[in-house]
């Protein structure tokens, strides 16, 4: 519109400035319910005291929240969910490997879920 009345300059910066707008909102992810990357989903042995796999959580991951924790029927194991947003630049295999390289842990199943799962 400002374009139609000879407004080049008007139009110009309306269009820098909308655009900035839409790319500051999309590197954000702004309006998005819940941002989340991969789940976890392993087997862990319990036993007293921190549990092995912590140190991995807290090196590969950026925030780690537990969804959901099943016992299994002897009570010897726990089958646990986590909700991993892994740190910037690291490399999901990586992180599988160095979670199923834990002692305690087996049964490990890393599911990507940038965009795939809503719960």
């Amino acid at each position: 519109m400002a374009s139609g009345t000879s407004s080049y300059f008007l139009a110009i910066g309306g269009a820098i400035f909308i655009s900035a707008i839409a790319f500051l909102l999309h590197s954000t992810n702004y309006g998005s319910f819940y941002k989340s990357e991969f789940i976890l989903r392993f087997r862990s042995e319990n036993s007293s005291g921190e549990p092995g796999y912590s140190s991995a959580l807290n090196k590969y991951a950026k925030t780690s929240t537990i969804l959901h924790m099943e016992p299994s029927g002897d009570g010897k194991t726990t089958l646990l969910t986590f909700d991993i947003v892994l740190k910037k630049d690291i490399d999901p295999t990586i992180f599988s490997s160095e979670i199923s390289a834990v002692e305690s842990v087996s049964e490990v199943a890393l599911v990507a879920s940038k965009h795939d799962a809503d719960y």
